[in-house]
């Protein structure tokens, strides 16, 4: 079973797979190439701020990274959102639809869709700070068979 294997299957469970910031005593490893999926619904406001928290991420000696933002049936203003974002963001972004309902639904469609070794899932409500990615990946190092999951610390925009 692959890494991408076992994310499919754990992200069929309420917020399964989430990854948003994990905790100290990490060690120092290799940095694999990572992929961010977020699922959205009706939420662009918190959509937007989540993008230009992402868009600031730290991407000094990470090889690669990708967005996948699915839009999972929104009637608001998403897709306006991801339209500006999609023209001006640092790094790859897909913009994917999934007719059928449900979180999950649009993990499992935005892990099909995306390539590296490793997945990282947030939410459409947060704020990663610019060191979530390299905190994981080198939380993950070269076992990328995990899950990792981590504190979420309340915010006031």
């Amino acid at each position: 079973m692959t890494n991408r294997d076992i994310a499919m299957t754990l992200s069929a469970g309420h917020n399964a797979g989430l990854l948003v910031r994990p905790s100290a005593g990490c060690g120092p490893k290799s940095i694999p190439a990572v992929s961010i999926v977020i699922a959205t619904r009706n939420r662009a406001a918190s959509l937007d701020r989540t993008l230009a928290a992402i868009a600031k991420i730290d991407r000094a000696g990470i090889p690669a990274i990708e967005i996948a933002v699915v839009d999972n049936g929104s009637t608001d203003g998403t897709a306006e959102v991801l339209r500006r974002w999609q023209a001006e963001f640092p790094f790859p972004f897909q913009t994917l639809r999934e007719p059928e309902p449900g979180v999950n639904q649009a993990r499992n469609r935005g892990i099909a869709a995306t390539v590296h070794p490793l997945l990282l899932f947030t939410d459409d409500d947060c704020l990663p700070t610019a060191d979530w990615v390299r905190n994981a990946a080198l939380c993950f190092g070269d076992d990328l068979e995990q899950i990792i999951g981590g504190r979420i610390e309340l915010a006031d925009p």
